[in-house]
């Protein structure tokens, strides 16, 4: 079956099949990953459409020293990448999780990671946060010369960010002269919301360097099963699909605002 989503960047028909027997919450999540992809891609050509192209290439990797947001599903999901790891290189990952943890704690910010994104925190002392995050100069675990070494892993955010200006300009990810490619999806708040919904519990976000801790602390979230998957999917995607043209509705009406 298809389901078929209006977002701001255009029409999706997402295939989903209709499966009886009870799937894993975060596989399900995997499988709507590409949904990002999709939408970045159509956003590009949008984009490409007025002359400014996506500037990201192999090899950057600056955007890798930002923090990022998970949603508990895909926690779980870089959790599993990490436990299927090559020996030497899972070794290799659990020390630069743990490099980065010592070095946010010697920081003073370790706290305030942990809480950034799961209590209504002013928007300024997120900004703030990140900033001081980024300027430790912690490369994520995954970064393995310049690239992102689970590519067909990354999280949602990671597949939702592009920048349409000079790469020169990154070297500061909070350079006002950086133009990101804007798309309107958020797609780990809205599997937080699934997973939210289906644990009974109050939706987390979670942050990438603290995944491994998170689903240690957590590990019902390796477990949690559904059954009806196609209803699973449809109320992620149509949750997402709703924010996605709110947030374009808020961006037109703070344009018209705009002088």
């Amino acid at each position: 079956m298809l389901i078929e989503l209006d977002f701001p960047e255009g029409v999706v028909r997402f295939p989903c099949k209709k499966k009886e027997e009870p799937r894993l919450l975060w596989h399900i999540a995997y499988d709507i990953l590409p949904l990002c992809d999709t939408l970045t891609k159509m956003g590009a050509e949008i984009a490409d459409s007025f002359g400014r192209a996506v500037s990201c290439r192999k090899g950057c990797g600056v955007c890798c020293c930002q923090m990022v947001p998970l949603s508990p599903p895909e926690a779980a999901i870089i959790a599993d990448v990490v436990d299927r790891l090559p020996a030497a290189r899972k070794n290799e990952t659990l020390s630069a999780f743990s490099r980065a943890l010592d070095r946010l704690d010697e920081a003073g910010i370790k706290e305030s990671i942990e809480s950034i994104y799961s209590v209504r925190t002013d928007k300024k002392e997120v900004l703030a946060i990140n900033r001081k995050y980024f300027e430790l100069s912690i490369p994520c675990p995954f970064l393995v010369d310049g690239a992102c070494g689970i590519y067909s892993h990354r999280p949602s955010r990671c597949r939702e960010y592009s920048v349409l200006s000079p790469s020169e300009y990154c070297a500061n990810p909070f350079d006002v002269r950086i133009k990101r490619l804007l798309l309107t999806i958020k797609l780990c708040e809205s599997l937080s919301g699934a997973w939210s919904t289906l644990a009974k519990k109050p939706p987390v976000i979670v942050p990438l360097i603290k995944a491994l801790e998170w689903v240690r602390d957590n590990p019902d979230i390796r477990t949690l099963s559904v059954c009806g998957e196609e209803h699973v999917v449809r109320a992620v995607l149509e949750h997402a699909c709703k924010n996605a043209n709110k947030v374009m509705r808020e961006r037109m009406k703070e344009s018209n605002a705009t002088p």
